[in-house]
């Protein structure tokens, strides 16, 4: 027998303000590089990462604030659906809104 336990966080105001700035930077970067990816300009996610935390960080200040490793694990995924467009034919990435 399996027993379960649900939990609910209340966090507080600046919980909250991270957890937007955390989503907004993560969207602003995967809508960046699938633009990117489009163009031809950047191919694979090594490269994208590299980019990310020396160009990207310098241009756009805000995305010093989230987590480096949030960013690097949304590279991660903007990789995988690359592949499974080219692999499987599943249809190609969309922006994130």
């Amino acid at each position: 027998m399996y027993k379960t336990y649900k939990f609910r966080i209340y966090s507080t105001s600046e919980q909250k303000t991270m957890i937007n700035k955390n989503f907004g930077c993560s969207r602003f970067v995967y809508n960046h590089y699938l633009e990117l990816g489009k163009k031809n300009k950047v191919s694979n996610r090594f490269e994208n990462i590299k980019d990310c935390t020396h160009k990207l960080k310098q241009e756009y200040p805000f995305l010093q604030e989230a987590d480096s490793c949030l960013l690097q694990k949304i590279l991660d995924h903007l990789d995988k659906n690359y592949q499974r467009f080219f692999k499987s034919g599943f249809g190609y990435p969309k922006f994130k809104s």
